[in-house]
């Protein structure tokens, strides 16, 4: 992702090697909604909404939580900006929905194997 000149980075949060499907279970982006609530930071930039969570309803709730706090979300490859976008949660919504499904197939995969 290009850095933006008017951007200032306040911090990475990554949940590594942990399901996007259960954000309860995510203690970084636990983190990143306490912090969005303090007023550390206006806008998050992810790759991709599957990066975000693989959980439609959940997707929707946060960037609404978030939303309601002044606090932007920007999913710089499916370039969804939840501010911006008059289709943005229809969008987001596909998007989750992709996501929530390719995260269960792939653990139906995984079950087979083992």
């Amino acid at each position: 992702m290009a850095r933006n000149p008017n951007w200032t980075f306040v911090k990475g949060y990554v949940d590594e090697g942990l399901t996007g499907t259960k954000i309860d279970k995510r203690d970084s982006f636990i983190e990143m909604m306490r912090d969005a609530k303090r007023g550390k930071f206006d806008l998050i930039c992810t790759k991709e909404v599957s990066r975000f969570a693989r959980n439609t309803v959940d997707t929707l709730q946060e960037t609404r939580k978030l939303k309601k706090i002044g606090v932007e979300v920007y999913f710089t490859e499916d370039n969804i900006w939840t501010f911006k976008d008059d289709d943005g949660e229809l969008k987001l919504t596909l998007m989750a929905t992709l996501a929530q499904n390719e995260s269960k197939k792939l653990s139906q995969r995984i079950k087979k194997i083992a």
